[in-house]
This record gives structure tokens, C-alpha cells and sequence, in this order.
């Protein structure tokens, strides 16, 4: 749709702007028909916004305040740390283990993702952060991403205490939501 391109432009190119000053990339923001309430940053300068997300926000600010956070991974290159990280951390466990075989390759894979999932946070952590950065040097309310997030924390079932049900909080790669909300 031509006007929620157009919309979602408006929003993020002061966002935009501010990130260039870190990194000079031809940043594109996409809208993609997934009901997801999500929002992606890909190496590159590509942001994806689910549709879902978009019906998802109560107002401008908040869709701001996500794109500021994904403008922020763009600028602080946190895909392709996280990318060199779990290929290097993959290959030095295979070469320890002097072993190649799929089997091994797989529980290499997936030890090498838990040791990640601690990085991933504070990448999170550091978008939150110059996200918000972004969102005050724009001249845009920052109260959007924290309205966004507590309204998220109510649909996945936090607890008062911030931390999720279940075993999820030992393998997320988001720090806990309320932990965002206050920061």
C-alpha cells in the first residue's frame, strides 16, 4: 500500500538521518504482508516491518520508536557481529573437536547459538539505547517504544517481575522486557 510506505518513510527518515553520522549505508525500510508482531534489521541497511507490527502499534511514536531500535542494530552492525561471532565460535569448536560429522556439526551449531544468546542481549540492550538517542535527536517522543514494549510484555504473558513463564527467559536473545521498559 503506497500511503503505509509512505507513512513508515516519513517516520523513519529523520531516524534515519541521525544514524548516518555512525554508518553510511543505503538504508531501505520494507513492509511485508507477515502478521507478525516483529520488526527485523538485516545487514545492509534493510529494515523489515511486518504488517503485524503495524496493526499491532497504537500510534506513530511507537512505530517510531521500533524503527529507531532497528536503525540502531543497522548502525552498531550487530548481524554482522553476531554472524562472525557464531561462525567463528562453530569453527574453533569443530577444530577442537577434530570431528566433522553432521551430528557434531549440529550440537556445535546450537552450542555455539546458547554462547551467543548472552551477546545478542546486550546488542539489544545497546539498540534500546541509541534507539532512544535517535528518537530524542529527531525531535520524536521516545514513550512510544516503552508504551510499545509494555503492552508487549502484557500479551507474552510476563510476569510482574518482568521475567516470562517458563523455561524461554534461559534462551532469550531480548533482554526481559521490563528490564527495557525501565531503561
Amino acid at each position: 500500500d503506497p500511503r503505509v510506505r509512505r507513512t513508515v518513510e516519513t517516520l523513519a527518515a529523520p531516524l534515519i538521518e541521525q544514524a548516518r553520522r555512525d554508518l553510511q549505508v543505503p538504508y531501505q525500510v520494507y513492509v511485508t504482508a507477515d502478521p507478525a508482531v516483529n520488526a527485523y534489521a538485516l545487514p545492509g541497511g534493510a529494515i523489515i516491518l511486518p504488517a503485524g507490527f503495524l496493526l499491532y502499534a497504537e500510534r506513530p511514536e511507537e512505530v517510531a520508536g521500533v524503527l529507531a531500535h532497528e536503525v540502531a542494530h543497522i548502525s552498531e552492525r550487530h548481524s554482522m557481529q553476531r554472524a562472525i561471532t557464531g561462525i567463528s565460535l562453530q569453527l574453533v569448536l569443530t577444530l577442537v573437536l577434530n570431528d566433522m560429522s553432521a551430528v557434531v556439526q549440529y550440537f556445535v551449531a546450537q552450542g555455539a547459538n546458547l554462547l551467543t544468546l548472552a551477546h545478542s542481549r546486550e546488542h539489544e540492550r545497546e539498540a534500546d539505547r541509541l534507539g532512544y538517542d535517535y528518537l530524542v535527536e529527531a525531535g520524536i517522543d521516545p514513550s512510544g517504544l516503552a508504551d510499545f514494549f509494555r503492552r508487549l510484555a502484557a500479551t507474552q504473558g510476563e510476569t510482574s517481575t518482568g521475567f516470562p513463564r517458563g523455561l524461554e527467559n534461559m534462551l532469550r536473545t531480548h533482554p526481559v522486557t521490563q528490564e527495557r521498559i525501565e531503561t
